[in-house]
Parts: structure tokens; sequence; C-alpha cells
């Protein structure tokens, strides 16, 4: 096994799979086609990524939004993406396990990820640039 820095990308997506913007701001971080085309690039990398997704979202409010309508949605008003027959959330959950950090919880953060423990720490490389992976 290599260096897991090497396997960690961290990144901005600026738009996901149908062109929509991905801009989380309190203008759009509810509306039907931003929590869309969200949930259509978590299924999209959820197929890809080869281990795990970690996702972070402005507040709880806008988790829980995103949550319900992946729930409540299939993703493209035709009734399937691409053949696949059920919600968002089920597509996004095909290939991944979902741990979800509830809003309050008796447990500390960290004992949510304590299905998949995972502590590393990696070197700046560049000023400004890396440091935790």
């Amino acid at each position: 096994m290599g260096s897991t820095c090497a396997q960690v990308w961290v990144g901005v997506v600026p738009v996901g799979p149908k062109g929509v913007v991905l801009n989380s701001s309190y203008a759009t971080r509810t509306s039907p086609a931003y929590m869309e085309d969200l949930g259509l690039a978590l299924a999209n990398w959820a197929r890809i990524v080869p281990d795990g997704l970690l996702v972070f979202f402005a507040s709880y409010t806008v988790l829980e939004a995103c949550l319900r309508h992946w729930k409540a949605n299939s993703g493209d008003q035709r009734g399937g993406v691409l053949g696949f027959n059920g919600t968002l959330w089920d597509r996004i959950v095909r290939d991944k396990q979902a741990v979800i950090e509830p809003r309050v919880s008796p447990r500390p953060l960290t004992s949510s990820f304590d299905v998949h423990p995972v502590c590393v720490s990696c070197p700046v490389v560049e000023p400004g640039v890396g440091g935790i992976c």
C-alpha cells in the first residue's frame, strides 16, 4: 500500500453532472435542481471512488433537506437514472455505506467514524497547500 496522502483527493467540484452550479449559498441550497445534481454527483462518485467519501454540508439543515429530497426523488423526471429504478438515495448507498453524524449525539463526533477508522497526517508540501488529508 502506498502513501495515504497520495491516495486522497480534496477538492471543490463547481458543477454537477447536469451542469447545475453546486453553490450551497442560502439562495440555492434547497433548490430542487441543486439538491438533485449534488445527489447525482455523489452517486457517481460513490460508484467510481474505490473506498470512501467524506462529504461536508454547510449545516444540518442543508444535510437534512438534501436527504429528504434524495429519499423522495429518482434524480430523473422520467423515473430513473440511467435505467436505475429507485431513489437518488438508493443509488448513492448502492455502492457505499452511509454514516451520517446525527445533529445531537450521545457519542463524540469521532465515534461515527469508528466504522472505518482512519488517522492520517500528511506533511505540508507547499505553504498554504495541504497539511491534513
